[in-house]
């Protein structure tokens, strides 16, 4: 038999290292831990509804979990399928925007902008440079693009 003090140095050791993991483990939980609940709360929220489909379906579990989660999921799918296409339509457009200002370079400004006292020249200045540092070159994979 272990003397008393050995087992008190591997319980001290053993409970010390069950303490770290646990400390590890809560510290990789805690990212993810809004996600954790939301979906505990969604899914005790839609149990009702997970039991309704149940019946109306013939008790077939799985068949109800999936149109619950179709159910759920289509209110966030659905607008980023309609963001995705409408993105797709605009790339032609924006294409050809980026080939007509590397051929005919940026439109003139508005005159108004101009004609601000004092930071007239100066608002006109930095929005051309981030649309030519930012947004047209960087797509284009040039500096030199035309500016009036």
């Amino acid at each position: 038999m272990p003397e008393p003090s050995a087992l008190r140095i591997d319980n001290v050791v053993t409970w010390t290292l069950v303490g770290v993991v646990l400390v590890a483990a809560a510290l990789t939980l805690l990212p993810f831990l809004p996600a954790i609940l939301w979906g505990a709360i969604l899914a005790i929220d839609l149990a009702p509804v997970h039991t309704w489909l149940t019946k109306l379906v013939g008790d077939r579990h799985r068949l109800a979990a999936l149109l619950a989660a179709a159910f759920l999921a289509l209110p966030l799918v659905l607008p980023a399928v309609a963001i995705t296409y409408s993105l797709a339509h605009f790339v032609p457009d924006a294409i050809q925007w980026i080939g007509r200002v590397i051929g005919e370079g940026l439109p003139a400004p508005p005159a108004a902008i101009l004609e601000v006292p004092a930071i007239g020249p100066v608002v006109l200045a930095v929005a051309y440079d981030m649309i030519l540092r930012w947004i047209a070159g960087p797509a284009l994979g040039t500096d030199d693009i035309p500016v009036p």
